[in-house]
C-alpha cells in the first residue's frame, strides 16, 4: 500500500506529508517526558472532535495506521544527513508580553533541535527545525512574523475562532511548518499547546503554543516543559502514549503483541494504562 495514493478533501498526500506520517519511531520516545500535572496538551480533544465531525477523516487516519502497522520500517529516517523542516513562527499579539522577542524564538527552536538530536537523552531523530530565510514570495525573511490583533487568544474547540487567528498569518502548509504563538489558549483546562494531525484541514494545519511555554527564556523563563517538541510529535502523527482514546484503549496494560495496534501504535514506547495521571505499566517491553 503506497501512502502517496491517499487523498482527503481533494488534498493528495505530497512527499512532505508522507514524511510526517512515517516519522513515528524516531520521535516517539520524546513523549515520555512531557507536560506536568498543571499543564496539558489539547491534542486528544481536538483529534476526537475532528474524527466525530468528519468520519471520512477518521477513516483516512485509520488507513495510515494500518499501513504503518504492516510496514513499520518505513520512514525510519535518512541514512545520511538530516531532515530539515522549513519553519515559520507567527507571533499573534496585542503589544503585551505575548509579543515575545526574536531571542526567545531562537532559543525555543534551539531547545527543540537539541531534544530532537538526543541532547537530553534518547535517540537522535535526524530531524531539525529550520527557520526559513526566504518567504513564499521570494523575499528575505527571518522566519518570524508579528501580527497585532485585539484578541490574540485561541480556542481549539471553536473552529471559527481558530480559523480567524490562523488566517492572520499562514504560509502554505504543504511547504512549511506553521507555528503560532498566542497570548492564551482559552476555554480549556490548563492547555498550553496543541497541533494538527497530518491530512487535517489545511486551514488549521500547524502548531499552537502559549507564549510562556515556548522555550525556556524570555516570558518562558523557568518553563520545564518541552511543549514545542511535544506538539511537533503530534504534527508528525504521533498519538499520546496512551493512544487516541482516553478510556477504552487503555483499560489494561499493553503487551508486546499490542505494540502496533494499541496506545500510540509505536512499539518502542512503554505500554500504559491511561493518561499521565495514572501510573504506566511495567516492565518496558521495547527499546
Amino acid at each position: 500500500m503506497n501512502p502517496n495514493n491517499f487523498s482527503y478533501q481533494g488534498f493528495t498526500l505530497p512527499s512532505y506529508e508522507t514524511f510526517r506520517r512515517f516519522s513515528l519511531a524516531s520521535i516517539s520516545w520524546l513523549f515520555l517526558g512531557i507536560l506536568n500535572a498543571q499543564t496539558s496538551c489539547g491534542f486528544d480533544a481536538a483529534i476526537q472532535s475532528a474524527f466525530q465531525q468528519d468520519p471520512a477523516y477518521s477513516a483516512v487516519v485509520n488507513q495510515y495506521d494500518q499501513n504503518y502497522s504492516q510496514n513499520p520500517d518505513q520512514g525510519q529516517g535518512p541514512t545520511d544527513g538530516t531532515y530539515e523542516i522549513p519553519t515559520v513562527v507567527h507571533i499573534i499579539h496585542n503589544g503585551g508580553p505575548e509579543n515575545i522577542t526574536d531571542a526567545q524564538v531562537l532559543g525555543a527552536i534551539a531547545q527543540a533541535n537539541n531534544q530532537l538530536a538526543g541532547g537530553e537523552g534518547g535517540y537522535n531523530t535526524q530531524i531539525q527545525l529550520v527557520l526559513v530565510k526566504i518567504d513564499p514570495n521570494g523575499n528575505c525573511t527571518s522566519g518570524i512574523n508579528r501580527v497585532q490583533t485585539q484578541f490574540p487568544d485561541i480556542d481549539p474547540n471553536n473552529y471559527p475562532n481558530q480559523l480567524a487567528i490562523k488566517n492572520l498569518s499562514r504560509w502554505p502548509v504543504e511547504q512549511y511548518l506553521n507555528i503560532w504563538i498566542v497570548r492564551d489558549i482559552i476555554n480549556t483546562a490548563g492547555v498550553v499547546g496543541f497541533a494538527s494531525f497530518p491530512l487535517s484541514d489545511p486551514l488549521i494545519d500547524g502548531i499552537v503554543v502559549k507564549h510562556n511555554y515556548f522555550g525556556a527564556t524570555g516570558t518562558a523563563t523557568g518553563n520545564e516543559t518541552n511543549t514545542l517538541v511535544h506538539e511537533f510529535g503530534h504534527y508528525l502523527s504521533l498519538y499520546h502514549v496512551w493512544g487516541p482514546l482516553t478510556n477504552a484503549d487503555c483499560d489494561y496494560c499493553h503487551g508486546p503483541s499490542d505494540g502496533l495496534t494499541k496506545g500510540d501504535k509505536v512499539p518502542d514506547t512503554n505500554p500504559c494504562r491511561y493518561a499521565l495521571q495514572i501510573s504506566s505499566c511495567t516492565p518496558y517491553y521495547g527499546d
